[in-house]
């Protein structure tokens, strides 16, 4: 989203700057107001300091997910339901933007509950399309010799009615229980979920730099320059291209070495613990066994001793 938002953002300052028509100030106006829109959606970043607000963040991104498998769902629906209307309707409909249009976009209104117009015969209005396509209506369907829709009512109804059936009730229900089962699975883990949250957003700013957007691209284009100019310099020296190893790449094996050592010093310490612990339990035994068979007066008895009175 960042890139994105720095993308819209020097493309509006080359829309403003080329100030040689008023087309490129309005592109650079509406380029603007999306990127208005990208980094105000940017701010939503913030909520994840919250215990509350925080998990609620991770179901908006998992319903998003939801959503677009729901599409797909749904796509086979508006197709079927578009296409077959498209053919009943009209025909030898030629401008693209009208097929798309009702194809496509008026079933997409239908699932919101906007009942298409041109369904019913006795309330269609010839006034709000064009019989040759060469005006910015839609195309009529056909009439028959009164004048009147050629369309089949008993047909066009009933599809209507089956598809927003099928839509409004069946799969916008499907993608409500979709919601409140993502919902229910992060509530159950509420907690765990803010704090990795946390640590990303820590880790996040830990390695961001100090400069806010959007001067922060002047930044990063002089740590690019500066990491090639690194990398020529060395590769001129080693005669190696591949001569960037990073920081990262290094407190990672720092890390790892060390986490190397101690695992080993633990267990060279749990198997000399074992051992004593192993030894000390044979001690345990051997005297037993001794006081024991001294205690019969066998050979385990010390020297001197004088065995008993026979019965």
């Amino acid at each position: 989203m960042d890139t994105l938002g720095l993308f819209y953002f020097i493309a509006g300052i080359v829309f403003r700057l080329h100030s040689s028509n008023k087309s490129s100030l309005y592109s650079g106006r509406v380029i603007f107001c999306l990127d208005y829109i990208i980094f105000t959606l940017r701010l939503i970043h913030i909520f994840t300091v919250s215990r509350n607000l925080g998990p609620k963040i991770i179901m908006l991104q998992r319903m998003l997910i939801d959503v677009f498998f729901f599409l797909f769902l749904f796509a086979v629906w508006m197709v079927a339901f578009g296409v077959a209307r498209q053919g009943i309707l009209r025909q030898n409909e030629h401008r693209w933007e009208w097929i798309f249009r009702s194809v496509i976009y008026e079933p997409y209104l239908a699932m919101f509950g906007q009942v298409p117009s041109d369904v019913d015969g006795t309330t269609y209005d010839l006034s709000h399309c064009t019989f040759t396509g060469n005006e910015s209506k839609p195309l009529c369907v056909e009439l028959d010799e009164h004048r009147m829709p050629r369309f089949p009512e008993w047909i066009t109804i009933p599809l209507v009615c089956i598809y927003m059936l099928s839509t409004n009730i069946l799969l916008v229900n499907l993608l409500v229980a979709m919601f409140g089962y993502t919902v229910g699975t992060v509530q159950e883990n509420n907690d765990q979920v803010w704090k990795f949250q946390r640590y990303f957003l820590v880790q996040e700013y830990c390695s961001r730099l100090n400069i806010p957007f959007p001067f922060v691209v002047f930044a990063y284009f002089y740590k690019v320059v500066k990491k090639c100019f690194k990398c020529c310099c060395k590769a001129k020296h080693t005669g190696n291209a591949a001569c960037c190893v990073t920081n990262d790449d290094n407190e990672t094996l720092s890390w790892e070495a060390v986490r190397k050592e101690n695992y080993l010093v633990k267990i060279h310490t749990k198997a000399n613990d074992h051992s004593e612990e192993m030894r000390h339990r044979f001690r345990q035994l051997d005297t037993k066994v001794r006081c024991s068979v001294g205690g019969e007066g066998g050979l385990g008895a010390p020297p001197g001793a004088t065995p008993g009175p026979s019965p």
